[in-house]
C-alpha cells in the first residue's frame, strides 16, 4: 500500500500519522528502519521513497553529543542549579570555576543523522549519548574566578582511565 493524496496529513492512523509518529518515538530512524518498523509491526507496507518526514517539518540533523547521564545525576544538576540562582556577588567571588577536557584523536565521523523538528535540539530522545573510548588523546585545563584568572594548560602524558 502506497500513501495516497486522500489521506489528510494528520488524520488519525493514516499511514503518513504512522510514519510521523514511529519517527518521533525514536529520532534515530532511518526512512528504511521506518519501513521495516511499520512492516513488521504493523504490516503496513510502504516504500522507502513514500516516507516523507520533511512534509511534517521533521529534517535530519546531527544529533548533540553529550555524556551519558542518569536521571538521577540530571535531576541532582537542576537542583544544585536552582539553589545557586539567587547568590550574591560575594558568594560568588569565593567560587573558582576550572575545566578539563580530554580530547580524543580517534574519534567518531560524525556521519550519524537525527530527525527532529526545529527547536527539538536539545530534547533528550535527539541526544546521541557517548561512552568513553580510547585512542590518542590531549588533557587541556584551566580555571577562572571572579578575581583572576590563569592560562591553559595541555598535556600529552598518558591519562589514566578510572
Amino acid at each position: 500500500m502506497y500513501l495516497l493524496k486522500s489521506y489528510t496529513f494528520f488524520s488519525q492512523f493514516s499511514p503518513n500519522f504512522i510514519i510521523v509518529s514511529t519517527s518521533l518515538r525514536n529520532h534515530f530512524l532511518t526512512s528504511v528502519n521506518i519501513k521495516t518498523e511499520l512492516n513488521e509491526m504493523r504490516r503496513v507496507n510502504v516504500s522507502s521513497r513514500t516516507i516523507r518526514l520533511k512534509e511534517a517539518a521533521i529534517t535530519p540533523f546531527r544529533p548533540v553529543n553529550g555524556p551519558k547521564l542518569s536521571a538521577a545525576y540530571r535531576q541532582a544538576c537542576l537542583r544544585f542549579a536552582r539553589e545557586d540562582l539567587n547568590w550574591t556577588e560575594e558568594q560568588w567571588a569565593s567560587i573558582l570555576f576550572k575545566d578539563e577536557r580530554k580530547t580524543c584523536l580517534n574519534g567518531a565521523d560524525g556521519r550519524r543523522r537525527v530527525y527532529r523538528r526545529r527547536g527539538e535540539r536539545y530534547a533528550q530522545v535527539c541526544i546521541e549519548e557517548r561512552l568513553p573510548f580510547g585512542g590518542g588523546s590531549c588533557m587541556v585545563w584551566g580555571f577562572i574566578s571572579m578575581i583572576e584568572k590563569n592560562n591553559v594548560y595541555f598535556s600529552n602524558a598518558p591519562i589514566l582511565n578510572y
